[in-house]
């Protein structure tokens, strides 16, 4: 189950509703919470051709446009290459903020060793 549909469910299942249910409300309701409230208040059963065609494979449209956003604002605000974020984001499991701060932390580390400190004229002249 994708991250953004487990956590629009865990929203109806802390309203008490089975996260079965829960799922299945958002599916049918394409991952807008307030139509899966009234769905499953409704009781849910009514729409069985919808259900139907979600179990012979109908697609499952939830808007994800604002995570896209944010992966590109963290390729521009660490300069990092689109398959660097996005492999930060399969390691953190999809957890933007976790995937986020693994970013930070990368580009922050130094990649090389600090330049020695050159010598100076007296130095030379000393040899």
């Amino acid at each position: 189950m994708s991250r953004k549909l487990e956590a629009l469910a865990q929203q109806l299942v802390a309203m008490g509703f089975s996260q079965e249910r829960a799922t299945m409300a958002l599916i049918v309701n394409e991952g807008r919470v307030e139509e899966s409230v009234a769905w499953l208040f409704e009781g849910g059963e009514e729409d069985k051709q919808r259900k139907n065609n979600l179990d012979s494979g109908g697609n499952l449209k939830i808007d994800i446009s604002e995570e896209l956003a944010r992966i590109a604002d963290m390729e521009i605000r660490y300069k990092a290459s689109k398959q660097e974020v996005e492999r930060a984001v399969v390691t953190c499991e999809g957890d933007l903020e976790k995937a986020d701060e693994t970013l930070k932390a990368q580009k922050q580390e130094p990649h090389s060793i600090p330049p020695k400190p050159e010598e100076t004229d007296e130095t030379l002249k000393a040899h």
